[in-house]
């Protein structure tokens, strides 16, 4: 029997706000994200890849199901 892995589609907002804050992000995950988020994308990435990518920049997994960025910063520093 053979395994799948879920995918998941991730809004194109919240590609580019992550990449604003993966400035630090290796170039191999920079080139994957680029693929997933090129518009001619043949697979997007699975769960398991976004929750290694989550962790590597230190965002809460579930950022990247939402549609469009959340503003998250404390009032203090806006």
């Amino acid at each position: 029997m053979m395994s799948t892995s879920a995918r998941v589609n991730v809004a194109p907002s919240i590609w580019q706000w992550l990449l604003t804050i993966g400035a630090e992000l290796p170039s191999r995950d920079m080139e994957k994200v680029a693929e997933w988020r090129s518009p001619n994308a043949e697979k997007t990435p699975t769960i398991n890849q976004l929750k290694e990518l989550s962790g590597r920049l230190h965002v809460p997994f579930g950022y990247f199901l939402l549609r469009a960025p959340i503003d998250d910063t404390p009032p203090i520093f806006a």
